[in-house]
């Protein structure tokens, strides 16, 4: 009987870390079936809750209770503005549906990655699929990026367009250089540059290249002055030099995803609507228009800037802060934001700390 109750436990085991590399595989798309009205259901959710089902069923089963892992108190604080903020905003399915999936990634998906990564051997897996993942989606971007009918705005990856691919690349780009900067291994360093680099050619989106860089450099100068000194010479070489060579004009694309006016003096839409989003917050500071209801509200808080009349904004060009704050107000907000630098202070302890290079070089680029 024992010796069944460990087979049937290894069984569990395998199939519970099978479930977290297929998570990591299958989670990077906005690909999704509308099962309701404006609720779509993407390939991970289920995923998700069959593996913390077998997940929870293996730990009533082996009653390892101290191996859960719980998500720090601002995720509490977040989802519980959140809560509150939903029963404002006459709760709808779409809505609910939101803060279903905020419950799912914040708390789900964090103990369940949190507490069952829990040696070098397991981590080190799953990055590595995360990785390998990011090179055939950035290699998806290379082929759409070569492909001259292809317009800027759809070199998108699996993602939905160039903005949504931007905020992935965001966390890929200075994951890899992190691991650049401590990795003994070249090989595997050879891999991290070529994906940086295909990543850096494909970004479109003006925003995602501007941070990207600024975070690379701040990676570098932790790392020491001279590195900082190099990463300095060979990104202004590489700017220089690389776009006359490329098939697209990269300076100007991104130029004109930013730029504060459009072809005919007026402001773009995208910055009339962040002034909007900033007054609606202003004027619903506490718990915000509702969750959900940023689409039905912004309309109403457009102010000195002009509006011209039949224009759209990009999609995925609003700024998410500025969503999520007006939505849920500022204390909601203030939690997010402390989610964001409480992972991030812990992640450079760990590098400093630790002694292993690659496990440094890891916690650098989480940071």
């Amino acid at each position: 009987m024992h010796f069944a109750m460990s087979g049937s436990t290894g069984i569990l085991r395998t199939c519970i870390s099978a479930g977290l590399l297929a998570i990591v595989v299958v989670s990077p798309t906005q690909y999704g079936r509308e099962i309701a009205s404006n609720v779509y259901l993407s390939p991970v959710d289920p995923l998700v809750w069959l593996t913390a089902f077998l997940w929870l069923l293996d730990i009533v089963k082996s009653r390892r209770w101290s191996s859960l892992r719980w998500p720090p108190l601002f995720v509490g604080l977040f989802l519980l503005v959140a809560a509150v903020s939903w029963l404002k905003s006459s709760p709808s399915l779409a809505s609910l549906k939101d803060l279903f999936q905020w419950v799912e990634y914040f708390v789900v998906v964090y103990m369940l990655f949190a507490s069952n990564l829990d040696d070098l051997r397991s981590v080190k897996t799953v990055i590595y699929v995360f990785l390998g993942t990011a090179t055939a989606i950035v290699a998806l971007g290379v082929v759409q990026y070569m492909t001259p009918s292809t317009e800027a705005f759809l070199i998108r990856g699996t993602f939905g367009n160039r903005n949504v691919l931007g905020g992935y690349l965001a966390l890929i780009i200075p994951l890899c250089f992190g691991l650049i900067l401590f990795d003994p291994s070249w090989p595997r360093r050879t891999w991290y540059g070529l994906l940086m680099l295909a990543g850096l050619v494909i970004t479109l989106s003006g925003g995602t290249f501007i941070a990207v860089l600024l975070s690379l450099g701040i990676l570098a100068m932790i790392r020491g002055p001279r590195v900082f000194t190099v990463f300095v010479v060979v990104a202004l070489a590489a700017m220089t030099l690389a776009p006359p060579r490329l098939p697209r004009s990269n300076p100007l694309v991104l130029h004109e995803s930013i730029r504060l006016y459009g072809d005919n003096n007026e402001v773009s839409r995208r910055y009339t609507e962040w002034e909007a989003a900033v007054i609606m917050t202003q004027e619903n500071p506490w718990i915000g228009v509702g969750m959900g209801r940023y689409q039905e509200n912004i309309g109403s808080y457009y102010g000195t800037l002009p509006h011209p009349p039949g224009t759209t904004s990009e999609h995925d060009s609003q700024n998410l802060y500025l969503v999520l704050a007006s939505s849920i107000g500022i204390v909601g907000f203030a939690a997010f934001l402390g989610m964001l630098i409480f992972f991030a202070v812990q992640a450079g302890r760990l590098c400093q700390r630790l002694e292993d290079v690659w496990l440094r070089g890891l916690s650098l680029g989480i940071f």
